[in-house]
């Protein structure tokens, strides 16, 4: 993601969030609808919380935590770059998602209400804003935007201007700071939820981040617990699959279409004319845009076939069967690979996989088209790979109809798991 999820910033340096820490690598040296669709009710009534947290969970005290010593010597990053640590706890808390804004104020959606964990924040999680206010490199102040008990892990933040955009499933949240205080107050500003009826309610498999395309338009990734969501043009989505088996898997969607598995969208920024962009993925956490309109994904997989891709509009990536009933192991054929089923190679109608690489947990993406670095990174695609504590790079290269994507290690660490990077962006 880069500033305000756009590709076209000036980018003096990274940041990348880890579990408790944002760490920041530089230069060293600075250079048409379907009338026949079933009337299947939503999952979730809009704007309504649809997690309970347990009351029986310690609580979290900000004031015990106890900053962990990042050694940066760990890090492994190409020649004539540097890794600094940017800010630590207990500024900030279990990052899982981060932007910055148009003054490289740095935004951090806060975890600390995680599955099991849930309730140790008492009063929710919340959207914090950190700041390098005396240009030293490192941050000096850290202030919460918004708080609230609905706020239970949320997965995204994106910063447009004064709009703040949090996806926290079932809904994606619109907070408008009306005063442009940087501090979110009911009597002042507005909230909305500008979507809602993305499944699943703490589940990695859902809802993720906002990022901004060039063509001004909002995109968006769910995994595959599906959604059953309406734009404000009055037009239904519906997307589901053999994960959660969802009664509307099958269904065609108001546009007359039929989508399965996770998904990739976009919106316009006033919440019409939502349109799905390409489909079938098992859990796509990220997405991310480039100048000329090219759009990448990374794919989670339990088995050994974690993918980078380039989304052809249009596509079914493979993971479902084309009416949403069967997952990829109930049809398997004989001798096929573990990457070739799972993502249906052999199936007529499926995109190509991309880079399959095998075990992984990828999470952030980021298309980096800036020289501040030097020429030799202009045009490159960065995916966090936080099972393997390494920041993929690749730089895409034009491949029929796709891309040939040629993977690399731009920034790793050792294996001890010191280091897992959730999200990586431009400042």
């Amino acid at each position: 993601m880069f500033c305000r999820k756009s590709t076209a910033q000036t980018l003096k340096h990274f940041k990348i969030a880890t579990a408790c820490s944002l760490i920041a690598l530089t230069a060293a040296s600075a250079p048409a609808q379907n009338k026949g669709a079933k009337k299947i009710k939503p999952p979730h009534v809009p704007g309504q919380p649809a997690f309970k947290p347990d009351s029986n969970v310690p609580a979290f005290d900000p004031n015990k935590a106890t900053p962990d010593h990042l050694d940066t010597s760990l890090f492994k990053v190409p020649e004539g770059m540097q890794v600094t640590l940017w800010a630590t706890s207990p500024m900030l808390f279990n990052p899982a998602n981060m932007d910055v804004d148009h003054a490289g104020r740095v935004w951090i959606a806060e975890g600390i209400n995680y599955r099991r964990h849930s309730g140790r924040s008492r009063e929710g999680d919340c959207i914090r804003v950190l700041e390098d206010t005396d240009g030293d490199g490192t941050a000096d102040k850290s202030h919460v935007f918004v708080r609230e008990k609905e706020l239970e892990c949320p997965l995204g933040v994106a910063v447009f201007d004064n709009v703040i955009i949090v996806s926290n499933t079932p809904n994606m949240i619109k907070y408008t700071d009306v005063n442009r205080d940087l501090v979110f107050d009911p009597k002042v500003d507005k909230r909305e939820v500008f979507l809602s009826g993305f499944e699943q309610p703490q589940h990695d498999h859902s809802l993720h981040a906002v990022v901004a395309g060039p063509d001004g338009r909002w995109y968006f990734t769910n995994g595959n617990c599906g959604a059953y969501f309406t734009d404000k043009s009055g037009r239904s989505f519906r997307i589901g699959g053999a994960y959660l088996n969802n009664p509307w898997a099958g269904e065609p969607s108001d546009d007359g279409q039929v989508y399965v598995g996770g998904f990739s969208a976009s919106v316009n920024p006033d919440g019409t004319q939502a349109a799905i962009l390409g489909f079938n993925f098992r859990n796509s956490f990220e997405q991310t845009k480039n100048s000329f309109g090219d759009l990448f994904q990374n794919d989670n997989d339990d088995p050994p076939a974690c993918r980078v891709s380039h989304i052809i509009e249009g596509g079914s990536f493979g993971f479902f069967s084309r009416d949403g009933k069967r997952q990829w192991r109930a049809d398997k054929r004989p001798g096929q690979d573990i990457p070739t089923a799972e993502w249906r190679q052999d199936d007529p109608g499926s995109i190509p996989a991309g880079d399959v690489y095998g075990g992984g947990a990828p999470t952030g993406m980021a298309f980096y088209e800036n020289g501040s670095l030097g020429s030799k990174w202009q045009g490159m695609l960065l995916s966090c790979e936080t099972g393997r504590n390494t920041v993929f790079g690749y730089l895409p290269k034009p491949d029929g109809a796709g891309f040939k994507l040629q993977r690399f290690d731009f920034l790793t660490t050792n294996t001890t798991g010191v280091f897992k990077g959730s999200d990586f962006v431009g400042g």
